[in-house]
């Protein structure tokens, strides 16, 4: 059996579990009012453009991972499928958005937004951010090697081969400003209008404080 092989068998028991949940919330009653969301925190890599795994790989396949969003009942949300990009830093954002909100596709643009000096710019890092990190603006991706220093350019086109365009050794005023910016996305925070709370893993989390905000942290 090949990588590819295993790694479906791995989403199809995914999907088995996942499957047991929505089970198991309609038989509590619990499933016409229940917000779900099914996403991918990464992709992975096959060999295509000679990386496997997902340790560092911030092409297409280790980046692009799709959101299925599950509304109650009562919103009386229509299928609908939206292509435009997003990112995970927004994610929580939606969720904290949809309480006590009566029109949800109102708030969907939060999932949608990004805080960037450029409209529709998503901003991305390797699973660990010290390898490579950046952003991509529609079929133009941008990556950051710090210990290298060298920033390289890629065309990446739906169906097509990623293309190098352009690759060249930044300085270290260059790499500051990339990462002042990089970081005041990844750092943005939002109103808490409902409550507080605070969810920490063992390397970040967020913190929110009930009329003040939400906010990204790291342990």
């Amino acid at each position: 059996m090949s990588a590819f092989e295993r790694y479906l068998k791995l989403q199809q028991r995914a999907d088995l579990t996942l499957g047991k949940i929505i089970e198991d919330l309609k038989q509590k009653g619990l499933y016409d009012n229940t917000l779900i969301i099914a996403l991918a925190d990464h992709g992975e890599g096959f060999g295509i453009n000679n990386v496997k795994q997902h340790v560092a790989n911030f092409y297409d396949e280790g980046l692009h991972v799709p959101a299925v969003i599950k509304f109650p009942a009562q919103f009386k949300v229509k299928p609908k499928l939206i292509k435009q990009q997003y990112s995970l830093v927004n994610v929580a954002h939606f969720v904290v958005d949809q309480l006590n909100n009566k029109n949800p596709l109102s708030k969907i643009k939060n999932l949608l937004s990004f805080k960037s000096k450029h409209k529709n710019t998503v901003y991305f890092n390797c699973w660990n951010e010290r390898k490579c990190f950046g952003w991509k603006e529609g079929e133009l991706k941008t990556v950051l090697f710090p210990k290298t220093n060298t920033t390289k350019t890629y065309s990446e086109i739906n169906n097509q081969p990623t293309k190098l365009i352009s690759e060249h050794k930044s300085t270290d005023l260059e790499l500051q400003k990339m990462q002042d910016e990089f970081d005041l996305y990844f750092n943005q925070s939002w109103k808490a209008k409902y409550k507080a709370f605070k969810y920490l893993n063992e390397t970040s989390g967020w913190n929110c404080i009930k009329g003040k905000s939400c906010k990204f942290i790291k342990n």
